[in-house]
């Protein structure tokens, strides 16, 4: 967020007003706070893919060593944290391209690539060779982003079902569930700025900068991998960025209701968030909650040394280690979720510790709901308002073998 805060304001010259715009709807953007990891990649490209946007609009037109410099080290912190950088690095070159001067160009030879951009991408990469020596190599490097281009769509929770392959609508719809404020207020800006350009504002190499930037980022979160709204964050970043590029071109330059503007915006995007996690009846995918009371309440069962699966293993290790309650199971993660074909069950699994959804989003005769919903006992369940149930499931036919 103080990333497009100070993008906005000495990037692109902004008001104060505008740039506040910009920072809180995706400071309070629903995709952001409560679907995506606190650790994890995501969130951090996000920083990357808007400080990319704004750096590269702030010398679209005046390549230098500062511009390579900088740029440079933007793109070798993005390569840190995930190879979606690779796209990321395309789509400042398509936005340059379209509304910039001397980093790439057409002439009579055809497409040329100036120095500058060359400097930049060897710079990059070798600042990513000295922050990460004991890195990945180029040639792996890019091997991994083919395979995650190439990566085969798995299933994914759509609302409160599961789907084979996540449907491309998904992003809509996490769109009006999460971001209903941003939604409304990038197309309301939007069309005020159209509005403005039909009765004579002109158009500049800002506009089309911003436009290729958008366009770009938001066909890449339509075509790339799509799991989650976690995989979205990055245009909700940039279309925030955009938003506020333009706010105050939208309302006419108008300081005061810029401002006045702003504080309704600001007001409407806090509610909207409050809104997502305390009055929908939208439960985020992360929403489970539960293991430790599953610890605190059961220390017998977990005394047993039987097979069990676990959705979260980790998790459970972590408020074993918290409560003191030793887990002596033979510790399953549930396999990747799929509704093709049955999750093989060893006959040595006692327990099934799942959330609701893998049952209830699951087709009738898939694994989880046929056999483990369907006829193994409920010994336990934990359930709190807008939180996953946690469940868990014992074999009916399983002994109990003596503690320790």
């Amino acid at each position: 967020m103080g990333v497009i805060y100070a993008s906005l304001r000495h990037c692109f010259q902004t008001s104060r007003a505008a740039a506040l715009v910009g920072a809180s709807l995706f400071l309070f953007s629903g995709s952001r706070v409560v679907e995506t990891n606190v650790i994890g990649p995501h969130g951090l490209m996000a920083v990357c893919t808007v400080a990319l946007v704004a750096l590269g609009y702030h010398w679209r037109n005046k390549p230098s060593l500062v511009a390579v410099l900088g740029l440079a080290a933007v793109l070798a912190y993005g390569a840190l944290t995930m190879s979606y950088v690779i796209p990321a690095a395309v789509g400042w070159a398509f936005a340059v391209t379209v509304a910039g001067t001397d980093w790439f160009g057409l002439n009579r030879g055809g497409f040329r690539i100036s120095w500058f951009t060359i400097a930049t991408a060897a710079l990059a990469g070798l600042l990513f060779a000295i922050l990460w020596p004991g890195g990945t190599s180029p040639r792996t490097y890019f091997k991994d982003f083919l395979a995650f281009v190439a990566f085969p769509n798995h299933c994914g929770l759509v609302g409160n079902t599961y789907h084979e392959v996540v449907p491309r609508w998904a992003a809509f719809y996490w769109m009006t569930q999460l971001e209903p404020v941003l939604l409304l207020v990038s197309v309301l800006v939007l069309g005020l700025f159209c509005w403005r350009v039909f009765k004579g504002l002109p158009l500049t190499s800002r506009h089309g900068y911003l436009a290729a930037s958008v366009l770009y980022f938001a066909a890449t979160s339509l075509t790339a991998h799509l799991a989650g709204a976690r995989n979205i964050i990055q245009f909700l970043g940039v279309l925030s960025l955009a938003t506020g590029a333009l706010f105050d071109e939208a309302l006419g330059q108008r300081p005061r209701l810029a401002a006045v503007s702003s504080l309704v915006i600001i007001a409407a995007a806090a509610l909207g968030l409050f809104w997502v996690v305390r009055l929908s009846s939208y439960t985020p995918f992360l929403a489970t909650d539960g293991y430790q009371e599953c610890l605190q309440e059961n220390p017998q069962r977990m005394s047993e040394k039987v097979g069990a699966i676990v959705s979260g293993v980790p998790v459970l290790h972590f408020y074993s280690a918290q409560t003191q309650v030793p887990v002596a199971w033979d510790l399953h993660e549930m396999p990747a979720i799929s509704m093709l074909g049955d999750i093989p069950l060893p006959p040595d699994i006692k327990y099934v510790l799942i959330p609701a959804h893998v049952w209830e989003g699951m087709p009738p005769d898939h694994t989880m709901r046929r056999v483990v919903a369907g006829t193994w006992k409920v010994v336990w369940s934990h359930k709190v308002d807008r939180v996953w149930e946690l469940r868990l499931y014992e074999r009916p036919d399983a002994a109990t073998p003596s503690s320790p």
